[in-house]
């Protein structure tokens, strides 16, 4: 396993704080903070995918829409964290 540094963002403090979130992500990949990341849903960028919600703000619609899942996934998620180092 590579020893690579990981950043673990949930997508509730995402949608519950985007600017923390975004400079927190920003900060961690050595880049500077841009005013315009708050408002990347006014890009007008090509998108990959065709996901009407790219173009939309975040606002948290989809908090908790995993966790039907939870129970088939913890497996995965025990793997990923333990081979990362991350535990729990």
């Amino acid at each position: 396993m590579l020893p690579l540094p990981i950043l673990r963002l949930s997508y509730e403090d995402l949608v519950t704080d985007v600017e923390a979130a975004a400079r927190r992500a920003l900060d961690f990949l050595g880049l500077a903070w841009d005013e315009r990341c708050l408002s990347y849903h006014e890009a007008g960028a090509s998108r990959l995918g065709h996901s009407p919600a790219v173009g939309e703000p975040l606002d948290g619609r989809e908090v908790g829409s995993g966790q039907p899942y939870a129970g088939a996934l913890a497996p995965l998620v025990e793997r990923l964290s333990a081979g990362a180092g991350l535990g729990r």
